[in-house]
């Protein structure tokens, strides 16, 4: 990639929109019913096929090893950065999922492993 001293801008300004979308849409499928693991699951799948099919019909793929044996002794700072990231975005779902209300389109509570019933709390699920 070249240097170009404007482009982190125009980079960020795509995410952060891209970003807002994905969340408006993601709140979208979660009333509808899709569990945050399901829809966090799919958006793996897409990734790894999306990137992946990028990285191979370019030739970089190739680069990979290469790249990661050049971190050195900073590999663990990579693991974080998975770490994070997929912890991040699973969250990002999960959190989206409990701020919406009851599905009327589902029975099932979008995120059920922090269903108040699961937690012994009898009381209802505020939103």
């Amino acid at each position: 990639m070249r240097y170009h001293p404007a482009m982190w801008l125009i980079y960020a300004l795509g995410a952060a929109i891209l970003w807002g979308v994905n969340y408006a849409v993601s709140g979208r499928l979660l009333e509808r019913g899709l569990s945050p693991f399901t829809l966090f699951l799919l958006d793996l799948v897409f990734g790894i096929v999306t990137i992946g099919g990028y990285i191979l019909v370019t030739g970089k793929s190739r680069n990979i090893p290469s790249e990661v044996r050049g971190l050195g002794s900073n590999w663990p700072m990579l693991l974080v950065v998975m770490v994070c990231a997929t912890a991040a975005g699973l969250l990002s779902f999960v959190a989206i999922g409990l701020k919406m209300p009851p599905s009327p389109h589902s029975s099932k509570s979008p995120t059920p492993f922090l269903s108040p019933r699961l937690h012994g709390s009898s009381s209802a699920r505020c939103s």
